[in-house]
């Protein structure tokens, strides 16, 4: 159908722009990111902002996992994702906001959500929603760029972040989801 074209079509480009801001080590770093969380024997974890399922994929070739719950607000990503994840009992899918997720609170170990902060309408809200999700001593994991400090790559930073917008205008026919680098500043994590 149409839609399904269109969000195949957006499915490929938001890769293209992930190679093009990561200079394609996006996915080495997602290897990395599910390595980072180091599943524990039964434990459940939101995959949240999972779009295809690219990090789904990665956690389920470990076996230590009770379940995985692929949380996206894009229910035509869920779906694209989906032929993944046939006969896997253990992965469920729930199309929702990260800012409110229809789970009841402390019902995961773990909350990753890869390359999706910048994608949330309110990004104090949905940590927050996060931390009510995870049961207590529960690892929140996020997978994003972010600042650099260190002075001659700082600069070099601030000019590539300027550019980037209007690179995911181009690409993606979208530059708000890009600008978070510019204006981003800091999260207040619920204690």
């Amino acid at each position: 159908t149409r839609k399904e074209s269109s969000a195949a079509s957006d499915v490929y480009k938001r890769q293209v722009m992930n190679d093009v801001m990561s200079l394609g080590s996006h996915r080495l770093w997602k290897k990395e990111f599910v390595k980072l969380m180091n599943i524990q024997k039964n434990e459940s974890i939101i995959d949240m902002a999972s779009g295809t399922g690219d990090i789904a994929k990665l956690i389920a070739k470990d076996s230590n996992y009770t379940k995985i719950i692929r949380v996206d607000p894009n229910y035509l990503m869920l779906k694209k994702g989906t032929d993944s994840f046939k006969g896997n009992k253990k992965i469920s899918e729930i199309c929702s906001a990260a800012e409110q997720v229809p789970l009841k609170s402390e019902s995961v170990d773990i909350y990753a959500i890869s390359f999706g902060i910048r994608n949330t309408f309110d990004t104090e809200k949905a940590t927050q929603e996060a931390y009510r999700l995870l049961k207590k001593g529960g690892k929140f994991i996020c997978l994003e760029f972010y600042k650099v400090e260190k002075p001659i790559l700082k600069e070099l930073y601030k000019l590539y972040s300027k550019i980037i917008p209007s690179v995911g205008q181009l690409i993606v026919g979208d530059k708000g989801p890009y600008e978070y680098p510019v204006s981003y500043t800091h999260l207040t994590l619920p204690t």
